[in-house]
């Protein structure tokens, strides 16, 4: 029987094509079909809406993990991703809420009262975990009208001794100034939770205040533990303890939370760094300790609407400590720059003209500053350029600014001294113009200019300067200085009558003094009656840096006897050898002039060991180059002259000690080319010790002629054992040759006895 949907035609039975007229559908195969493809479409429509809503929750789901993760940004990211409509009510308004609580707790509030009006959101209404959160959302925001109706709410069906409705009350307290009873409800509210971490925060906030030490201490021990656990609170807590100055500057816990903080996911992203109350009092607190923290809470004040030029001077400043001059010079030309003060925008230009290494520039706009106002930023400024080690400076530029500082009388003394001594290093400057301006402010600061004019062997004027100061009788650095300049000034006498009449100095002071004055009278019998008084004084002492004052003396003086004899008290009295660096310079010289390398080697490194190694380049310098003698540890000899390279690269111990040290790792070329770098600089002043280590490179290398001139200058009698011994290692061994009779063949055939 034939389809009901197939109109037979004359040629057979067809399906609307073919040879015969087409065949349309029948009314009900028309329904048929249209009802197929709406089944069909409807399929596709479902499946798509099944995967869009597994989408969408697969955001919202991705968002929540981010949150925990601790990427709120990309939390955030993805939470905008999601529509609401294809997620549970519930899920996405619980999620919003917790992420704009951290990041904008004003439009959290504001979407949880809307949701709290919408019919739809009867679901959920009730439940106490958004109720809570619309609590601290209105404290956060300080919505304290809101604040007081989320109170009264949320007491209807709590209990009045539920945690989060105690401290919310707290908060309301402390905002109308009831300290104590807020301080109650908090204590409250921790006896029921003690880790409950808003209640911690306000508690350590109000102890934080106060100048109670025990409190202050309290609160920093709270905040330290929640800082260790990680996410929003752990941020808030980290910039409690900066924000009330918790932590000690600079220690290693304020370094560790300063670096986490600056690093931290929250920093652009948690409500308090766009609170401008907040980041004013962080930034008070950090100051110029952290200029790029300081920097990245500045750049968020300047998006408050309440942003102020003193706030952009802010942002240029620690962009420019920062390093990140692009930046500053973008925001020097802001508008908001023209609300600069003209003494402002001068300081900040002379900084960007510096820093980028415009030095010139910088000098005139700081001038121009200085002559305008008496600016003391820019006299800094000026000091700087004029010391030239923040950047390459040229000697110009420095001496015009020494000058310029020299010049003025308007200065602190102690820049005045300062600029006065850069002008003495950089170029000749007139004494009796020296002295007239130091005269200026001797009536200020005696002491400091008298101290400048003593270092620059002026010791009649600095006593001048001296007669402004207190006595000697009640100050010993006055008594000090006086001393030094009458030595310096050879009036021995009264030097004497002061350390004798002067009860306020010291008797290590006073021995160690005479007996200066007694090497100086070259009195030999006085000499010994100073050395035993000087002895014991430093006995009654009984310290280290007491014996060692003594030795180096004596050392100065050439009396290695007694130097011995004192350095060794020292190290008896301390194995350490903590006598300060000087004296274990002249102490190692002591016993290297007494040929005792390998004991001076341990001396230096029993200081070092106790040495800060930024002061230690010298000492460094003379440890690795005995270490190399006595065939000590060679590479970590080689490893310390590289770290000394930059101090002392320049010098003559340093040039020995790396040829020395090249020359035992097998790189006798390397070797030989630093001493003849050296040799050209300083043809006629090598010492023995240098032509010893020059002769070995020389021969090391076959340059016979060369190492022949130089033993011919070599004094053996002054040089180590071990340098004696270097020399003779490296000395070529002479083979006498021996010349035998010459015989003829003949001769060679026949030899008597055989036949």
């Amino acid at each position: 029987m034939a389809s009901p949907l197939i109109k037979k035609n004359g040629y057979g039975y067809h399906y609307g094509y073919g040879y015969g007229a087409p065949i349309p559908l029948l009314p009900s195969g028309k329904k048929t079909l249209i009802g197929a493809i709406l089944i069909l479409v409807t399929g596709v429509l479902w499946i798509f809406l099944k995967l869009f809503i597994w989408n969408e929750n697969r955001n919202l789901t991705a968002s929540r993990v981010a949150w925990f993760d601790n990427e709120p940004v990309l939390a955030l990211q993805r939470f905008q991703k999601v529509n609401k409509w294809a997620v549970s009510d519930e899920a996405y308004a619980a999620l919003q809420a917790t992420i704009l609580l951290e990041h904008d707790p004003a439009r959290a509030l504001a979407l949880l009262s809307e949701l709290e009006n919408n019919e739809k959101s009867s679901d959920w209404r009730s439940l106490e975990q958004l109720k809570r959160i619309r609590l601290e959302a209105a404290a956060r925001s300080q919505d304290w009208k809101a604040l007081q109706l989320e109170i009264d709410s949320f007491a209807v069906q709590a209990s009045h001794h539920d945690v989060d409705l105690l401290v919310a009350k707290a908060n309301q307290s402390l905002n109308q100034g009831k300290y104590e009873e807020g301080f109650q409800l908090l204590e409250s509210a921790l006896r029921k939770n003690p880790f409950h971490a808003q209640a911690l925060f306000l508690k350590a906030e109000i102890q934080a205040l106060s100048g109670d030490l025990i409190q202050r201490n309290q609160a920093r021990v709270s905040l330290s533990r929640i800082a260790k656990t990680g996410g929003p609170e752990a941020f808030r807590a980290k910039l409690q303890l900066i924000g009330n100055s918790l932590l000690e500057p600079e220690s290693k816990e304020w370094r560790s939370t300063v670096n986490s903080l600056e690093h931290s996911p929250y920093l652009n992203f948690h409500y308090l760094t766009h609170r401008d109350s907040v980041l004013h009092a962080t930034l008070a607190t950090l100051g110029e300790q952290a200029p790029s923290l300081s920097y990245k809470l500045t750049k968020n004040l300047l998006q408050q609407e309440s942003a102020t030029a003193q706030d952009l001077a802010k942002a240029i400043y620690f962009a420019q400590e920062s390093g990140l001059a692009a930046e500053a010079t973008e925001h020097l030309e802001s508008p908001l720059a023209n609300g600069l003060p003209r003494h402002d925008r001068l300081w900040l230009y002379a900084r960007q003209n510096f820093i980028e290494g415009a030095h010139r520039p910088a000098f005139e706009r700081s001038k121009t500053g200085i002559e305008e106002n008496g600016d003391k930023r820019l006299i800094a400024l000026i000091a700087k350029i004029a010391e030239g080690t923040a950047s390459s400076v040229p000697a110009e530029i420095r001496v015009d600014a020494a000058r310029f500082l020299f010049n003025r009388s308007d200065l602190q003394a102690s820049q005045w001294a300062f600029a006065a001594n850069k002008l003495w290093e950089l170029q000749p400057v007139d004494t009796q113009a020296l002295v007239s301006k130091a005269k200026r402010y001797a009536k200020e600061k005696p002491l400091e200019i008298a101290a400048f004019l003593l270092s620059k062997n002026l010791p009649e004027s600095c006593l001048e300067a001296l007669q402004h100061a207190p006595p000697p009788s009640e100050n010993v650095y006055a008594a000090s200085l006086r001393f030094q300049a009458l030595i310096a000034s050879n009036q021995l006498d009264l030097a004497q009558s002061l350390l004798e009449n002067t009860p306020a100095v010291s008797p290590m002071t006073k021995g160690t003094g005479l007996l200066m004055i007694s090497f100086l009278r070259s009195n030999s019998e006085e000499q010994e009656q100073k050395w035993q008084d000087a002895w014991r004084a430093a006995t009654i002492a009984d310290t280290p840096r007491a014996y060692a004052s003594l030795g180096d003396l004596c050392f100065e003086f050439g009396q290695d006897d007694w130097a011995n004899s004192a350095y060794q008290a020292a190290e008896q009295k301390d194995p350490r050898l903590a006598i300060g660096q000087e004296s274990l310079q002249r102490y190692s010289k002591l016993l290297v002039r007494q040929g005792k390398t390998k004991q001076a080697h341990d001396v230096l490194a029993r200081a070092l060991k106790h040495s800060p190694p930024t002061k230690g380049h010298e000492l460094s310098n003379n440890w690795a180059y005995l270490s190399l003698l006595i065939n000590g540890d060679v590479l970590a000899a080689k490893d310390t002259l590289n770290d000394t390279r930059d101090s002392l690269a320049n010098t003559q111990t340093w040039a020995r000690a790396m040829a020395l040290a090249l020359l035992k790792t097998g790189q006798g070329k390397s070797a030989l080319e630093t001493l003849r770098s050296l040799a050209n600089h300083e043809p006629n002043s090598l010492e023995n010790s240098t032509l010893a280590v020059y002769y070995a490179a020389a021969s090391a290398n076959d340059e016979d002629e060369v190492a022949e001139s130089l033993m011919a200058k070599i004094e053996r009698s002054k040089l180590l054992p071990e340098e004696i011994a270097l020399i003779e290692e490296f000395t070529p061994i002479t083979v006498e040759k021996i010349t035998l009779p010459q015989i003829n063949d003949d001769e060679r055939l026949y030899q008597p006895g055989r036949s």
